[in-house]
């Protein structure tokens, strides 16, 4: 875990690396409704190598399920 808040989507945005790839899980509360929705960002920096990118892909998966 990098960092956790409250903040604004902007400010996640500011904590993303161009060296690294990055997992975010940003919940949303649903205005008057009792819930909430759960949004997985996954971010590859522009500087990662393309063999890395498709390494990385293939564990998108098991991380949306470990942030569930």
């Amino acid at each position: 875990v990098e960092a956790t808040g409250s903040g604004t989507l902007a400010e996640v945005c500011e904590r993303l690396r161009s060296d690294a790839v990055q997992y975010c899980l940003i919940r949303i509360a649903e205005g008057s409704k009792e819930g909430v929705v759960d949004v997985l960002i996954i971010w590859f920096g522009p500087s990662i190598s393309p063999v890395d990118k498709a390494r990385k892909a293939s564990h998108v998966r098991s991380v949306a399920y470990l942030l569930r």
